[in-house]
């Protein structure tokens, strides 16, 4: 028992020094797969990828998020999903200098060679760049300078 004392009480220091930096959602350069929250930047050569039914970035506390110049959320035939999520009732900013890219590979064939291509115009749905929900207002500004 006092083992474990001992290591909360050691690590609370260091937890107090984390709690004001920023999250890097990814390194300098690199990719990440999974989705960040808290305050959370998306450097310049960083690529988030969020999966169905869920987001790259989440705002989900007092917090901001930044999207660099050179920053991507992205993904490709991923219904249900969206770029930055930001939750209602908090204060922060969102701010997007990069891309996000939600896309589909699927494109519409002319089926009877008339020169008029049929069939659905898209395949896929609910593909959001950045939303804002909850249960109130967002306390903040979104910018989308890309």
């Amino acid at each position: 028992m006092r083992r474990v004392h001992l290591t909360a009480v050691a690590v609370a220091p260091l937890l107090a020094l984390l709690g004001g930096a920023a999250y890097a959602a990814c390194p300098a350069s690199g990719s990440s797969t999974t989705s960040i929250g808290g305050d959370a930047d998306v450097a310049a050569n960083c690529t988030i990828t969020p999966a169905t039914g869920g987001a790259g970035v989440t705002l989900n506390s007092n917090n901001n998020v930044t999207v660099a110049t050179g920053g991507q959320i992205n993904n490709t035939d991923v219904s249900n999903t969206v770029g930055i999520l930001a939750i209602g009732g908090n204060t922060g900013n969102v701010d997007n200098l990069g891309s996000i890219t939600l896309l589909m590979s699927y494109a519409a064939t002319d089926h009877n060679n008339d020169g008029i291509v049929e069939g659905a115009f898209a395949i896929g749905t609910n593909r959001i760049g950045i939303e804002v929900v909850g249960p109130g207002a967002l306390d903040g500004s979104i910018t989308n300078d890309t």
